[in-house]
């Protein structure tokens, strides 16, 4: 975790993803992210509410959403703020709700029959 707190960005490029941990741990840091359209990478994005997508296999799209990410780096006050709002959404006590509500949704439409 400590590479991810001395880091202010976050890159992944990859072409096939699901849930990246090593996205979703620097985005719980405060990281701005960049990313490619995979998996739950815009999820993620979408949740931080800062980052920016580039298109896979598109080194120029890449280079801009990495250039757009450093023109956008801030304090550390609003860092710690993405943190915060990330970890709402994110921690396992709010996962674990969020299933539960799914469950007990599947558990009343069965029983409902």
């Amino acid at each position: 975790m400590d590479m991810y707190l001395q880091a202010r960005a976050f890159v992944i490029a990859s072409r096939q993803e699901g849930v990246p941990n090593v996205f979703v741990e620097a985005a719980a840091c405060g990281c701005l992210l960049v990313g490619t359209p995979v998996g739950q990478v815009v999820d993620v994005i979408r949740s931080v509410g800062r980052g920016w997508i580039a298109a896979i296999d598109d080194p120029r799209a890449l280079a801009g959403a990495m250039r757009n990410a450093s023109a956008e780096l801030d304090d550390d006050r609003r860092r710690r703020e993405r943190m915060r709002n990330f970890y709402a959404e994110y921690s396992w006590s709010a996962v674990i709700e969020r299933l539960a509500a799914v469950l007990e949704t599947l558990v009343l439409r069965r029983s409902r029959g």
